[in-house]
């Protein structure tokens, strides 16, 4: 075996051994990579609650809250809001979904959604696998992505878990966690097996000679009658695997094939309650000096009691300490109120919410006033009120 050969094999060997080593477990929030505009401007998932936070395998755990289709939506950047659909997300399939609710109507499947609707919404999972995870609702739009609201990290201990249910012609009770898992194993297996052969056909040849080849202008010369053979009759296995486990299945599950379900509804949106106080954002302004971005916001009372600036939502994340009023945020009855929130750049940057260097430099989100009998109005922070500009400039 000539050196470069084994220096090949080494390398090879190297690697299928570090890909075989368990791989650490990975806990930083995906979510954040996501580009600003996307996950401020498009849905917003808020007052969202889980039942739990310690648990057994097999517990339920609910997630309530609500989402909000943004009036904001980028439609010149993102496709419109047609399709969504309701889920969680955490580190593999470590829970699972047995409801899912949009304002009370189920919604096994995804549903058709509208710019400017807002929606509460019910998630109840069970969990199946032991461990520490970090689970966080999502609402999936077609062609735009996944958005998620906020997450907690839930303690799962040691259970049993099952997912029964009764197939509809023959009232046979199956668990679906192993319902038809040895045909699905035995097909898996088959096609990786005939995979594999293919692989090790090409692969038994040396490499490093073959690019020499390819590299001299003489690769043609590397595919001989019987590779071309060899290949064709591959093809026809792969073809023959497909057509024999169509008809494998017909023959011993002649009644219970089901096509895949496309309905589509379209759940009704929640009605706006009675409003507390207009608002707007007169102008938005990142001061560098300050590392900080600045907002004012004048409030008119439109009640006959004091409400006012309770929270700030962007995206997934509720400002909560990091937002800082200045001045009176109390709307007293039938007054005009005007004040300045001022938000840390580094809080910002934390949860990559800083849209400075995005095609879209603008601030949206969620603003919650609060009366003193606690009801809440939520306010959209929009395109149109909102541009930031850099620098510490100022609109007026």
């Amino acid at each position: 075996m000539s050196r470069i050969r084994r220096l090949a094999l080494a390398l090879a060997a190297a690697i299928l051994g570090g890909l075989a080593l368990a791989p650490t477990p990975a806990y930083a929030h995906g979510e954040e990579t996501q580009q600003a505009f996307v996950r401020t401007s498009t849905v917003i998932l808020y007052d969202v609650e889980f039942s739990t936070t310690s648990m057994n395998v097999g517990d339920p755990l609910v997630i309530r809250g609500k989402l909000r289709v943004m009036n904001s939506w980028p439609d010149h950047t993102v496709a419109q809001p047609e399709t969504g659909f309701l889920s969680i997300v955490a580190p593999g399939p470590k829970f699972l979904v047995k409801k899912r609710r949009l304002n009370g109507v189920s919604t096994p499947q995804s549903v058709r959604i509208e710019k400017g609707a807002t929606y509460d919404f019910m998630i109840r999972a069970v969990a199946k696998d032991e461990g520490r995870w970090h689970v966080h609702p999502s609402f999936s739009v077609h062609d735009v992505g996944t958005l998620v609201g906020v997450g907690r990290w839930i303690d799962v201990g040691p259970g049993e878990v099952t997912n029964p249910a009764t197939l509809a012609r023959s009232d046979e009770r199956v668990d679906l966690l192993t319902f038809g898992l040895d045909r699905v194993v035995t097909w898996h297996l088959l096609g990786a097996g005939l995979v594999l052969a293919y692989m090790l056909y090409w692969l038994r040849r040396s490499v490093i000679a073959r690019n020499a080849l390819v590299e001299d202008g003489r690769g043609q010369s590397l595919i001989k009658r019987r590779d071309l053979v060899t290949g064709g009759v591959f093809a026809v296995l792969a073809i023959a695997l497909l057509a024999g486990g169509y008809l494998v299945t017909r023959a011993t599950l002649p009644e219970q094939l089901l096509p895949l379900q496309v309905a589509r509804l379209a759940p009704p949106a929640s009605e706006a309650p009675p409003a507390l106080v207009e608002s707007e954002i007169d102008r938005a302004v990142w001061d560098d000096a300050a590392d900080e971005l600045r907002f004012t916001v004048t409030t008119e009372n439109e009640t006959g009691s004091a409400v006012h600036l309770a929270t700030m939502q962007v995206g997934e994340i509720e400002f909560g300490r990091a937002m800082r009023v200045r001045g009176d945020s109390v709307a007293r009855p039938v007054e005009q109120t005007t004040f300045t929130v001022a938000v840390a750049g580094r809080f910002l940057r934390e949860h990559n919410l800083l849209p400075l260097a995005e095609p879209q430099v603008r601030i949206t989100g969620l603003l919650f006033f609060e009366d003193r009998q606690g009801r809440e109005q939520v306010t959209e922070v929009d395109e149109v009120t909102s541009p930031v500009l850099p620098g510490g400039q100022d609109l007026g």
